[in-house]
């Protein structure tokens, strides 16, 4: 209809479709300039620790039995990588979750839980996570602040123990019934830093 009424001329085909193919050109050029520049979330920087920061660098991970008579595989619990970035330290925490479905297999969930304080004191390195989406058996998911300690045991091997966990401590106020104390969990480190 514009075209009847309007009498201006109008490009033809060719013409129009240089405009339409440097336009995508264009747009696809942004799209790999965007992707170039994005970046994942970096781990906690916290401010400086007090203490020697050295003992703990590395990446650690802890192994638990999913089955209660500790015939199966260990699997992975929980990650705990320490460095130093730009002279400033950084922990990231990730926890495993794991699901058996009704088919008989296992779904693996990997959860990072941001790092928003941390101490040292002698060979113990006190840190506290946040999570948004803790959950524990049948409860319904609520936001949890955790506290850990990581006290060396030799040169790669460390124990890792829940201090305090503010959800489990909401529902235990509340008559809910919640899991015994955190033992520990043997930690080993895989990487130097």
């Amino acid at each position: 209809m514009k075209r009847l009424v309007d009498p201006r001329p109008r490009p033809g085909a060719r013409p129009a479709l240089l405009r339409l193919a440097l336009a995508l050109t264009l747009l696809a050029g942004a799209g790999l300039t965007a992707s170039a520049l994005a970046v994942q979330a970096p781990a906690a920087a916290l401010p400086s620790l007090s203490g020697d920061l050295s003992p703990f660098l590395g990446f650690w991970r802890g192994d638990f039995q999913l089955d209660k008579e500790g015939k199966g595989a260990p699997m992975p619990g929980l990650d705990l990588d320490v460095r130093q970035a730009g002279g400033r330290p950084q922990l990231e925490v990730a926890m495993y979750r794991y699901r058996h479905n009704d088919d008989g297999t296992m779904q693996t969930t990997r959860v990072e839980m941001p790092v928003v304080s941390a101490a040292i004191n002698g060979r113990t390195l006190a840190f506290r996570t946040r999570s948004d989406h803790f959950h524990f058996g049948d409860m319904p998911e609520g936001q949890a602040l955790i506290d850990w300690e990581l006290r060396l045991d030799d040169r790669d091997a460390a124990t890792l123990q829940g201090v305090h966990n503010s959800y489990i401590e909401a529902a235990k106020k509340r008559g809910i019934p919640v899991p015994p104390k955190d033992p520990g969990l043997e930690m080993k480190r895989i990487t130097q830093r």
